[in-house]
């Protein structure tokens, strides 16, 4: 993390209950991600796991490599994190694939792997399935392999760029105001 070579804007959401895994796995991942790559990073660790990623933080980083990053419990604004953002490392809830398509960002998803009837995986595939995402299941999400990931989306901007674009091509635009005018059509005939 302290080479000169690319600067690329991280943004990591563990969602505003935290995930642990990510919480642990992330930091750790940053540490052992060669010294070519140059990231700033937001990390929202979700409220009851600030402390402790800050400490997985300082204990895998340098003081150096820590001033790129900020570790934060909850983000207020999520529009300007993902505008800041070249490209996240998140959860798929159907909130979350949403904004990521309504913003076209592209985006590492790692499904939550007890969620209901595997549904984050089946939200994950929209966005993979058009080349906006990569999922990174439960099993491959170890700090090397999130190291191998996160360099190369860090210093491939031509690949961050094309996931954004078809990203925004499954969005919605306007859809909180077409849903409404259909309703308005219903009820008023």
């Amino acid at each position: 993390m302290k080479g000169k070579k690319y600067k690329s804007k991280l943004l990591i959401l563990g969602g505003s209950r935290g995930a642990l895994s990510i919480n642990r796995n992330i930091p750790k991942a940053l540490a052992i991600m060669t010294d070519d790559i140059e990231l700033e990073v937001i990390h929202q660790t979700g409220f009851a796991h600030l402390e402790s990623t800050l400490n997985v933080y300082k204990s895998e980083l340098t003081t150096n490599a820590l001033s790129s990053i900020k570790v934060v419990p909850f983000i207020d604004d999520i529009s300007e994190a993902y505008k800041w953002a070249d490209f996240v490392v998140c959860r798929s809830g159907a909130l979350t694939i949403s904004e990521l398509a309504h913003v076209g960002i592209c985006s590492i998803l790692i499904p939550f792997p007890h969620a209901t009837d595997d549904h984050q995986f089946e939200n994950a595939k929209i966005l993979e399935r058009i080349g906006a995402a990569e999922i990174v299941l439960h099993h491959q999400f170890t700090p090397e392999f999130m190291a191998e990931k996160i360099s190369f989306y860090a210093s491939n901007i031509e690949v961050r760029n094309s996931m954004s674009v078809k990203g925004k091509l499954i969005a919605e635009i306007n859809s909180t105001e077409r849903v409404s005018d259909e309703c308005l059509g219903v009820a008023y005939g």
